[in-house]
């Protein structure tokens, strides 16, 4: 059973003082030093036990799953164990009818994936064989099969399976539990002045706005306004997850605090001003015909995460290496 840690904890005033050019760099150094050791430790298991032939890899919205699980790939290749990665995101029932709760779809819980889909692919690659992975396209909300997915594990490879559910009972229970490690991840940090500026919840925000603003074509408003779906379906299942997982990595970087706050102020400041002018766009994440589950909330909330990124210091975000896990919510 994996324990959550010890969270980061940072204040502006700390920020403030890593800002000098000589400075700067080593603070960002070290943090990504922090998040490649926790890595490493993961990856030098699986490479030196010829048993384990899978890492189930989970976590809320914007952990960084995908990410990770890039780098831990090329960790295990520098070891010669080649890998495979299969994303539950691709799993996605696009003939299911939705259900909505207060207006807004569920996409959270594992009812929204096929499972057994899912479950059948991952037992054939296991067992040695070959399956073209469905490809999901977020924008369309449909499911392709190109021929490009066609997938086997090579030999002494790793299959890596990354998603929100990764951990469920459901994903593996048929598999041999001495095959294969669960990794649980979240950004597990909080951004302090005076008083709490910013907690972990907020640090996921902020990367999914920045993420979905550039590649998935929502805005900073509708994000906010799904968001309570994610806080529902996070709080009845990641107990029982991180329960169940062999290692926490915690994908926190203090220095993000420089960077994503800004990005997503930027767009959640874009919605506010289009609101003020009558122009914000409907969301894309609510059932047919309504305009927002509850658009005062997501509003409300938008203010508030405002307002604490006007106080927190920035560099750009040219400073984020060319490997960090951030790349993933600002390239």
């Amino acid at each position: 059973m994996a324990v959550a840690g010890e969270k980061i904890y940072y204040t502006t005033n700390q920020l403030e003082n890593q800002l000098g050019s000589r400075s700067l760099p080593g603070f960002i150094r070290s943090c990504e030093t922090k998040l490649l050791e926790q890595l490493q430790n993961v990856a030098n298991r699986v490479a030196w036990d010829p048993e384990i032939r899978a890492i189930f890899i989970s976590g809320p919205s914007s952990s960084g799953k995908t990410t990770f699980t890039h780098r831990i790939a090329s960790a295990l290749a520098l070891y010669g164990r080649p890998s495979v990665t299969v994303s539950l995101d691709n799993y996605y029932n696009d003939q299911a009818t939705p259900n909505y709760i207060n207006g807004r779809p569920d996409f959270e819980s594992i009812e929204a994936l096929d499972v057994p889909l899912m479950v059948t692919q991952l037992e054939t690659l296991l067992g040695g064989g070959e399956v073209i992975v469905p490809r999901f396209d977020f924008r369309t909300r449909s499911r392709s099969w190109p021929e490009g997915n066609r997938t086997r594990i090579p030999p002494n490879g790793v299959l890596l399976v990354e998603g929100l559910h990764g951990l469920s009972p459901a994903v593996s229970a048929r598999l041999d539990p001495a095959a294969f490690v669960r990794v649980m991840l979240t950004p597990w940090a909080t951004l302090g002045s005076d008083r709490s500026l910013l907690d972990a919840r907020d640090i996921r925000i902020m990367r999914r706005i920045s993420r979905d603003v550039r590649h998935r074509g929502t805005h900073a408003v509708a994000t906010l306004d799904y968001w309570p779906m994610m806080d529902q379906t996070e709080a009845a299942i990641f107990p029982s997850y991180l329960e169940a997982a062999d290692y926490f990595i915690n994908t926190a970087l203090a220095y993000e605090f420089l960077i994503i706050p800004k990005l997503a102020g930027e767009a959640i400041r874009s919605d506010l001003e289009a609101h003020t002018r009558g122009e914000l766009p409907p969301s894309t994440y609510v059932k047919e015909g309504i305009y927002y589950a509850d658009l005062p909330t997501a509003l409300r909330e938008a203010r508030r995460i405002l307002a604490a990124t006007m106080e927190v210091p920035s560099i750009s975000p040219a400073n984020v290496p060319e490997h960090s896990i951030l790349n993933e919510f600002i390239s």
